[in-house]
């Protein structure tokens, strides 16, 4: 690493020298004279600037690009703007943390591994290198940016659109040195502001010549993004000192403060939420996170802030007194927040435009043991049309419609004689890759309209609540954030909650060295001079409150980088235990989140029961196992494994079969020093051990059993035990029973009770299989372990079981799948149903024709498919008459409970009667399972009875199936679109507005086609208009017949 920083330092050097800058981004400044009305409509935009601390201090890197690629496409462009338009005012949130790294880079001189790959010289490029950098130096927008660039996208096509490992190896072969030299160059050009790739002499050169890139066009490209990175806080601070924008902050290291103060919080949202096992009170931890903050923000702005954003617009009444005593004047959450404090909803026409202007459009006063702050709240609609909706319009409409939609929220106000203010809140640097040109005309033609507005006036808040201090006061905040008024998003599943335990472990331990070297706990620190190793502590684990860990644990989020996410939190722990000398405990050394899943080179067919003799007799009793080849290393490096050739897995309802084929001869090693073992997890079991026999890493996965063959007490007559032995923690054994096993001189053949494992039906464990002589020489799978659902047997009751017809996953009629590879035949294909009940729970399978995959590796083994399954019980409603959001259909005859299953979400879904008899969806999460049989191609749900009400024939059901979406629309539950032409990721044959049904297979009432139902839709290009197709409810009664 030393080494590569040098060479990394001297590289900087050099470009510094060689390069000559050019001029900054011309600026034509708009400045008319428009005449105000006496009392306009107020409008406050907070752009929210974040990125997670990506820095890890052992390696003195980040492990991520991002700070650095949106400061050159983002940071400096958004504040920079804001030039031309002189009359415009704004708000920019700076989390510390964002800061702090950017100080990093341009102080320090810390690298990420993807600069460290492109100051590299291309001839000298590894193969893991290579391997690195086409996989990764693509992830940037393909369609709004990558094709701006003919080279570019030339280079994508050549590696192909897929990143599977056959694809990368073909890719390295037929890449020269002056590919792999582009690559890195268009990597980070084509990141830029486009205003940079424009007007920057040095730049739009290097993109005119488009290809043939040298080393020292690399330094010039390396070198710019330092320069404006080196820009951007001076003009954050210069704009503010001009009265222009507004600067704000955040707790140092972007916790949920709420949390922090009482984890216990959570339950004002959500009673039922399962909390960790710990005692969550840190006020002293989040007071000195704000003070922290103030303090860095003195250092570039040279004033205390007024204003803060909670992290993710967190708040509660608990924290009140902590943000005033900081000296914070207001802060601001989201309109969810704000009408469960009001206990008012907020309510909104068919356009979605306010109704109760007079509750969401003004400022508040909150009061709590003397102190107070004000507090404004922002326009979801308005804030996610800007995020997420403008972005497939032209620019100039997107913003017409904004201002349009201002003024008509002027028009319905301005007879009160208030000082109405609309606050818009969103983040400042995600959104704009999906834009085209990066948001450009959208953002020009917004501030102009503004500036023309005879109606709008833009403002800093402080200056507003100067101007206008609030008059209402809220008796009691509500203790939610901006994602649905709740804490789920950070805490609640399983490796949420495993990580507020591990952080408050830790943190216990530092308390005590603490006080027992008589220093202060909860310091308020200086990130530039850490005194000693009590405080560097305290900063790691600061590091380790931050949202961003707990925001990627769990179903509810994916980053498709989770693994490295995980392992930087529990580093940050790591180092709290190694500062203040303290063992580390083992698991701090096991991922949270689930490593990632091999897949095999052929999947279970079908279950069968093997004749264990250590023989394949007869020759295709092995013919419908999964088959794993034993390799070893990861990616581009793998080689064949050094003793073991291919891993057969097979099972039937009561036991999990393994077959492991020999490269040579299972009888050389016969009284000799090697052994076989097959290691197993067990979700139910708290004691494991922390690695395999005589091994020193982790498969991944703490080992809660061990089948053991030892070669050394085989004898010549091939007599052989294989022993269960139970982990008892600290790597010792107990043995626990003796299994049946064969062997010959090919194959080693073992059966394995799955209640010798102490597993139950839809339990998922994790497996590998290690051969070792002292200690492990294969372990197969080598990269992750298989993952195993546990077949359940026959339900207790069946209610009903109805097959679908095949081939018809083409919803109305025509729509085809997406063009990306990952999308295979049949995996939207419903083929059979069926319900019942299993001990206390109400059981749907649902078997498609496709296989079953995990390609996207979600924690439930389901990642393409999304289910949802309606209910019509017919008791008391409210009932809700449209299908979930973004299936765009309706249900005619009502729905009072919905099952959403996907491999990321599994939800209840209920609609509930709000404070003024509206009906809304109430979401309730945790009671849904959802596992995955790829044996059987069939998902799995579960719910137990208590929640869904005794079965009758008087309910009515219906199924269907989608397509999974992990960047949906605005508005819409995570589905995705039926377009008019199918794309990479969009499903084709539907329309490119509204009104399509984005449903792919669904069950349907007898003697009535699917195509006949799904073929009734309009097209719309209002998202409010109501045209949706209208789905039929199936009797029960009508599929117990069946």
């Amino acid at each position: 690493m030393k080494k590569i920083l040098i060479f990394s330092l001297l590289f900087l050097i050099t470009s510094l020298i060689s390069l000559s800058f050019s001029q900054d981004i011309p600026i034509n400044v708009y400045n008319p004279k428009v005449q105000k009305v006496a009392k306009p409509l107020y409008l406050a935009i907070i752009w929210h600037n974040h990125q997670p601390p990506y820095y890890d201090p052992e390696q003195n890197l980040n492990i991520l690009p991002w700070v650095r690629m949106h400061a050159i496409k983002d940071y400096y462009d958004m504040a920079y703007i804001l030039k031309n338009y002189p009359q415009v005012k704004a708000n920019f949130n700076m989390v510390p943390s964002l800061l702090y790294q950017l100080e990093l880079y341009t102080k320090k001189g810390i690298k990420d591994k993807y600069l460290l790959l492109t100051e590299k010289p291309a001839d000298q490029l590894t193969l893991e290198d290579k391997e690195f950098i086409l996989r990764r130096f693509f992830d940037v927008n393909w369609d709004r940016i990558i094709k701006r660039f003919p080279r570019y996208w030339e280079l994508l096509n050549k590696r192909g659109q897929s990143i599977d490992d056959t694809v990368i190896a073909k890719a390295i072969q037929s890449f020269t040195t002056q590919d792999f030299r582009d690559l890195q160059v268009w990597f980070n050009l084509a990141w830029f502001d486009p205003d940079f790739q424009k007007y920057d002499k040095d730049l739009s050169r290097l993109i005119e010549k488009g290809r043939d890139f040298t080393e020292e066009d690399k330094k010039i490209v390396i070198n710019k993004q330092y320069e404006i990175m080196s820009k951007i806080i001076p003009l954050y601070a210069e704009l503010q000192k001009n009265k222009q924008i507004e600067v704000t902050t955040t707790p140092f290291f972007h916790p949920i403060m709420p949390l922090l103060v009482d984890i216990k919080s959570a339950k004002i949202a959500v009673q039922d939420i399962a909390l960790p096992n710990a005692t969550i009170n840190y006020a002293d931890d989040a007071s000195s996170q704000l003070s922290m903050a103030v303090n860095y923000y003195k250092k570039f702005f040279r004033s205390n802030p007024k204003g803060l954003w909670p992290s993710e617009g967190s708040v509660s009444q608990d924290i009140i007194p902590i943000v005033s005593s900081a000296g914070f004047m207001w802060m601001a959450s989201d309109e969810d927040v704000l009408a469960k404090s009001l206990n008012t909803p907020i309510v909104r026409d068919s356009r979605g435009n306010v109704v109760n202007t007079d509750i969401l459009y003004q400022p508040y006063v909150v009061e709590e043991q003397g102190k107070k702050v004000y507090m404004v709240f922002r326009d979801k609609n308005l804030s996610d049309k800007i995020g997420f909706v403008y972005s497939g319009m032209k620019g100039e409409n997107a913003a017409k419609d904004f201002v349009n939609r201002l003024e008509s929220i002027y028009e319905k106000v301005k007879d009160d004689n208030k000082p109405y203010l609309v606050t818009v809140i969103l983040d400042g640097e995600n959104c704009w890759e999906y834009y085209e040109n990066d948001g450009k005309e959208f953002l020009h033609t917004l501030y102009k309209l503004l500036t023309d507005s005879p109606y709008i006036e833009t403002v800093r808040l402080t200056d507003y609540l100067n101007k206008f201090p609030p008059i209402k006061k809220i008796e009691k905040l509500h203790a939610g954030s901006w994602i649905d008024g709740t804490f789920l998003t950070w805490v609640g599943e399983q490796e949420e909650n495993k990580a507020w335990e591990l952080l408050d472990k830790a943190r216990t331990e530092l308390i005590y060295e603490t006080l027992k070297q008589r220093k202060t706990f909860s310091p308020v620190l200086n990130p530039d001079s850490l005194k000693n190793n009590i405080e560097k502590a305290w900063f790691e684990l600061y590091a380790a409150e931050g949202s961003d860990w707990f925001w990627w644990y769990g179903d509810d989020q994916d980053s498709t980088n989770d693994l490295a996410f995980d392992e930087l939190f529990r580093k940050h722990l790591i180092n709290v235990y190694k500062l203040i000398g303290k063992d580390i405990p083992q698991e701090l050394f096991l991922p949270i989140v689930k490593i990632g899943e091999e897949r095999p080179l052929q999947n279970i067919q079908a279950k069968f029961t093997p004749n264990i003799d250590g023989l394949i007799n007869p020759e295709d009793e092995w013919k419908n196992a999964a088959i794993y080849l034993a390799k070893k290393g990861t990616g581009l490096s793998v080689k064949p494994a050094d003793f073991i050739e291919k891993l057969y897995l097979g099972l039937d309802n009561d036991n999990v079969y393994f077959l492991v084929e020999s490269k040579t001869n299972f009888k050389d090693y016969f009284g000799k020093p090697y052994y076989l073992a097959i290691y197993f997890s067990n979700p139910n079991q708290k004691e494991y051990n922390l690695y395999p026999r005589n091994g020193n890493k982790t498969l991944g996965y703490g080992i809660a059993y061990e089948v053991l063959i030892d070669f050394s007490k085989i004898n010549s007559t091939g007599e052989i035990e294989a022993i269960l032995n139970q982990a008892l923690s600290n790597n010792s054994w107990k043995q626990q029973s003796t299994l049946k096993a064969g062997i010959s001189e090919k194959y080693v053949e073992i059966g394995v009770p799955f209640k010798e494992l102490k597993v139950q039906g839809r339990n998922q464990i994790a497996i590998n299989v290690v051969f070792g002589k002292e200690e492990p020489e294969d372990v197969i799978p080598y990269y992750a372990p298989i993952y195993l659902t546990v077949p359940e047997k026959k339900l207790d009751i069946t209610y009903f079981s109805i097959d679908d017809p095949v081939g018809d996953d083409y919803g109305w009629g025509k729509v085809v799948y997406p063009t990306a590879p990952v999308f295979k035949p049949g995996v939207f294909d419903i083929i059979h149903v069926e319900m019942g009940k299993s001990k206390d729970d109400i059981v749907f399978k649902v078997k498609i024709r496709g296989d079953l995959e995990n390609p996207w590796g979600s924690p439930t083994g389901v990642s393409v498919q999304t289910i949802d399954i309606y209910i019509n019980d017919g008791k008391e409603g409210p009932y809700y008459y449209q299908a979930l959001p973004g299936r765009q259909a309706n249900i005619p005859e009502g729905w009072n409970k919905a099952i959403w299953a996907e491999g990321w979400i599994q939800e209840l879904v209920v609609p509930a009667l709000d404070e003024k008899g509206k009906v809304q969806l109430k979401e309730i999460k945790g009671v849904v399972q959802l596992t995955a049989d790829p044996t059987e191609r069939t998902i799995i749900i579960s719910v137990p009875e208590k929640y869904l009400g005794p079965v009758t024939p008087e309910w009515k059901i219906l199924v269907i199936l989608c397509g999974q979406e992990g960047y949906p629309r605005s508005g819409s539950w995570r589905v995705r679109e039926v377009e008019e032409e199918a794309k990479q990721w969009r499903f084709g044959g539907g329309d490119d507005f509204y009104g399509d049904p984005n449903i792919i297979d669904m069950i349907v009432p007898p003697g009535i086609k699917q195509e006949d139902i799904l073929s009734k839709w309009v097209s719309s290009e209002d998202e409010e208009e109501n045209v949706y197709v209208e789905l039929p409810l199936i009797p029960l009664r009508i599929l117990i017949n069946q």
